[in-house]
């Protein structure tokens, strides 16, 4: 059974597995790596909570995810953890751990990841929760930059975006997608990213 700590890899490729089932309009509620204490006999487990599952039930939505996965761009790969969703979970939203694990990320907003955690009446001895993904279609520009000095990003043209807010220090944005590198923003760039997207977010329900 695996039981070494979560490595930078498989937090990378977990993220990028995301990313993609987002573009390709499957719902992630949150997803999560979790690793079990060895009493569990479990190990490590990358879980995926998806409406998709409650709706289509899983098998449905295992096909959906796989087709997914395998339509990866040949730049992103090796996917060395996730990629051949060997260690993947694919759970319904009224799952009893993912209530545990969305409680959790509610109470303690901007932190991500979490040792010995009380949840679900499981051991656990590691679990690293996801920021959100979303897919800006429909949503408008935003200026990263100042009134004297703008700097727009059009979101039609940045297809994801993850919003890393971190209670503990600088909050940090991912722009993923439309044809062009992954870029993040950092600093007063993120603040004012952050400040417009939610605004934008809130007006649109």
């Amino acid at each position: 059974m695996d039981t070494a700590p979560l490595v930078e890899d498989e937090i990378r490729d977990g993220r990028k597995l995301i990313q993609q089932l987002v573009y390709h309009g499957i719902d992630v509620t949150v997803g999560f790596w979790i690793r079990f204490r060895p009493e569990e006999e479990t190990g490590l487990e990358f879980c995926i909570a998806s409406k998709n599952v409650d709706q289509d039930g899983w098998q449905a939505a295992y096909r959906t995810i796989h087709t997914a996965v395998h339509r990866i761009p040949a730049d992103c790969r090796p996917w060395s953890y996730v990629a051949d969703v060997g260690v993947l979970q694919l759970v319904g939203l009224n799952d009893p751990l993912v209530t545990e694990v969305l409680a959790l990320r509610d109470r303690q907003p901007g932190r991500n990841r979490f040792r010995r955690p009380d949840i679900a009446k499981h051991s656990v001895e590691e679990l690293y929760i996801y920021p959100p993904v979303t897919k800006t279609s429909g949503l408008a520009t935003i200026n990263v930059g100042t009134a004297a000095e703008p700097e727009f990003i059009d979101l039609e043209k940045v297809p994801m975006v993850t919003i890393i807010r971190d209670s503990a220090g600088p909050s940090k944005v991912e722009l993923v997608g439309g044809g062009k590198p992954p870029r993040a923003l950092e600093g007063d760039d993120a603040q004012r990213f952050i400040a417009q997207f939610d605004a934008i977010r809130k007006q649109i329900g």
